[in-house]
């Protein structure tokens, strides 16, 4: 795993630790997703945070090509549609940007 993801997945973990302090009601898992997206073709990674509750999933992606550029989407659990919704320098990625972006997202 490369230092970049590394980074991303463990601001999702303390991100969502807090997300689930403060929407208790709303249970979510952080992931990683590298080999299935290779599999796929796709020369990428991604950090997903998850809603079973609401069939709801975050993803921050890096791209090979790209790898200090965060791609950010929202899409359904279970399926490979996702709306982007923007992209960030990796320095710019903060934990208050991705505790905004979950809870605009998820709540």
């Amino acid at each position: 795993m490369k230092s970049n993801i590394e980074q991303l997945l463990s601001m999702a973990v303390q991100v969502n630790e807090l997300f689930m302090k403060r929407c208790g009601t709303l249970s979510t898992t952080v992931g990683l997703l590298d080999k299935a997206l290779r599999k796929q073709g796709n020369n990428s990674e991604a950090v997903t945070i998850d809603s079973a509750k609401l069939g709801k999933k975050l993803m921050f992606i890096i791209l090979d090509e790209q790898p200090n550029i965060v791609g950010v989407g929202v899409g359904e659990i279970g399926t490979d549609d996702f709306s982007f919704l923007g992209q960030y320098e990796l320095e710019q990625v903060t934990e208050t940007i991705m505790f905004d972006l979950l809870t605009d997202n998820m709540v």
